[in-house]
């Protein structure tokens, strides 16, 4: 039975999703919000996968990584770069114009994200403080009950614009002085954004892309800081990082949250990045427009894998921040899964991954597998965290 109606955002990190098929930290999440596994195996790359239970009043949609679909040079490009940012916090925030309508209760939106998807979805809460959630109109009146029909193209053209608006330095497009478009098309509310889940934010330093005749520039990091326009925040950082385009994005609190509804969580994990993430990838893929190149670089390079008692750390602790706010109205059973990632990670047989890489970076590129050896200590650095303390 429906009490609060919830909109979840999940989005994931650089090149996870259905034609990698890894299983991300994300997208158990996903699976648990009742994300069908058989669809996203199935989909079409980079596509969104959606679920819509009327009976929770819970409306997930589950947004791939970068560096999905075309060619085997488009999936390195993309991948390394930010030139799809746009697009993703645009089909983001046109998914939730699309299924927010005001009622009593107020509905709640949670975002969950990891690597530069956690990035992704701070920027659309920034969309959000800035511009608000634009109301859907029909016949010159606002929509109340939402029949999640497709936004119309003035509907498009408005999103387009509160992004423009938020990426702008005009210091009349800043926040505060945005109020007259906020009172004219957007909702009232102050504080749409319930619960924001992060997994190790990059991006610190922004995100490149290729500006044509002037070559990368980077997008601008805004929303280091926190608005009012989120509620509770919950950030895992990853301690045993040490590539400098991961270095961690902290969340700190703005000026305006002030309230004993607001919480900001950061907590340190061992791991790498890609533990954090529980994310498993080739950088140099099969899939996809590979073609014989992709093949070939394919079958030479390794697979870097997780150590996955620590990515079971990460979500369990998730799980516990997602249960003190939702109980089990989110993810039904939630106790029981919690239970058994514990389980797991007392596992004796449990999959300890590829360690710290960067050691022999060399072995995850071309040909790595036949020419470098591994890494007599690549996991020396996991050796004092048993899984007995970790549990």
């Amino acid at each position: 039975m429906v009490t609060t109606e919830r909109i979840v955002i999940l989005c994931d990190g650089t090149w996870a999703g259905s034609e990698t098929k890894t299983k991300t930290n994300i997208f158990l999440l996903a699976q648990m919000m009742g994300i069908d596994e058989k669809l996203y195996l199935s989909s079409t790359a980079g596509d969104a996968i959606r679920h819509h239970d009327t009976w929770s009043g819970i409306k997930a949609c589950y947004f791939p990584g970068a560096g999905h679909g075309g060619t085997f040079l488009e999936h390195l490009f993309n991948g390394a770069t930010g030139n799809d940012l746009d697009d993703n916090c645009l089909e983001i925030y046109e998914y939730i114009v699309q299924h927010y309508t005001l009622q009593t209760p107020q509905p709640e939106i949670w975002m969950f994200g990891f690597s530069r998807g956690a990035y992704t979805v701070r920027r659309v809460a920034g969309m959000i403080y800035n511009c608000g959630i634009l109301k859907r109109r029909e016949n010159g009146h606002t929509v109340t009950t939402n029949d999640n029909t497709k936004l119309t193209e003035e509907e498009r053209d408005l999103c387009e614009q509160v992004y423009q608006i938020f990426c702008s330095n005009d210091p009349d497009d800043q926040p505060e002085k945005s109020t007259t478009f906020r009172e004219r098309v957007s909702h009232d509310v102050p504080t749409p954004v319930k619960f924001m889940g992060l997994f190790d934010t990059v991006g610190s330093l922004g995100i490149p892309y290729l500006n044509p005749g002037v070559g990368l520039a980077y997008h601008e990091f805004r929303d280091t800081k926190v608005s009012s326009v989120v509620e509770k925040v919950y950030h895992a950082v990853c301690i045993h990082e040490r590539l400098w385009g991961f270095e961690p994005c902290h969340v700190l609190p703005a000026e305006n949250r002030i309230g004993p509804q607001f919480e900001i969580h950061e907590r340190w994990f061992p791991g790498c990045h890609y533990d954090i993430g529980r994310h498993r990838f080739q950088v140099f893929r099969s899939a996809g427009e590979g073609g014989v190149l992709g093949n070939v670089l394919n079958t030479l390079s390794e697979v870097l894998k997780p150590n996955l008692v620590f990515s079971d750390l990460v979500l369990k602790w998730m799980l516990e921040s997602i249960r003190e706010h939702s109980g089990d109205e989110l993810i039904s059973d939630i106790g029981t899964r919690i239970d058994q990632l514990v389980t797991d990670m007392r596992a004796c047989d449990v999959d300890t991954g590829s360690g710290d890489v960067y050691d022999n970076p060399l072995k995850y590129g071309p040909l790595g597998s036949n020419h470098c050896g591994s890494s007599p200590d690549s996991t020396s650095m996991y050796s004092t965290t048993s899984p007995e303390k970790l549990a």
